[in-house]
């Protein structure tokens, strides 16, 4: 069996306990190298270097959900192409607005199963966005019936795009599978959250899901 590492994993985390048992989770797949761990107060000036060619996946645990969005924002400048999952804890899972997780490409509880959480790094890893179910539930639309009325405002190639899009596809990708140029793609995509009224791919995503066949 290959063990190529198929990403890289930073943790950004205080909390000795949960960090612990993400650290033993990582150690054991000899597919995704562990690059360190910082604190979440630390704020690095250079990026951590990982097998060239490999995903940087930085994890966020456990951190204040009001920090999140400017985290992300930091080692995304600082590495660009890192790819953000937040491991909250289940009560910010409860109570948090989506729009508080800006940047991040997946939310995990830390109460989750560890191979929940094994699943979701190979997602983020892979480029596709995941999220606890909790974390939109009541909050991100009122109900499928709203889902339908706004999915129905977008033109049939921007709900072909929307459709590419809950299934974790890069723009570069949906661009291929429907013939089109990714500044193209970009427009469809900038123009369908304005109409679906979300900030970013995965409340789309999530929307996508809920709306009626």
């Amino acid at each position: 069996m290959s063990t190529d590492p198929s990403a890289a994993v930073l943790l950004v985390g205080d909390d000795r306990m949960v960090t612990w048992g993400i650290r033993m989770l990582v150690a054991a797949r000899p597919a995704t190298p562990l690059l360190g761990t910082v604190p979440l107060s630390a704020r690095p000036v250079r990026a951590p270097r990982g097998p060239d060619g490999v995903p940087l996946v930085v994890v966020l645990v456990e951190p204040d959900v009001s920090e999140v969005a400017a985290l992300a924002a930091h080692f995304r400048a600082l590495a660009p192409g890192a790819r953000l999952l937040a491991v909250l804890r289940p009560v910010d899972i409860e109570t948090c607005d989506p729009t508080d997780l800006d940047g991040v490409h997946g939310c995990v509880s830390s109460g989750c199963e560890q191979a929940a959480l094994a699943s979701a790094l190979d997602a983020v890893a892979a480029g596709f966005p995941v999220h606890d179910p909790r974390l939109f539930a009541d909050r991100a639309v009122a109900g499928g019936q709203e889902v339908g009325s706004r999915v129905l405002l977008l033109s049939d190639q921007q709900r072909a795009v929307l459709a590419l899009i809950r299934d974790g596809r890069s723009n570069r990708d949906i661009a291929r599978r429907l013939q089109l140029s990714e500044s193209t793609v970009k427009n469809h995509v900038t123009q369908l959250l304005l109409r679906l009224e979300v900030g970013n791919r995965i409340q789309a995503a999530v929307l996508a899901a809920q709306a009626p066949a």
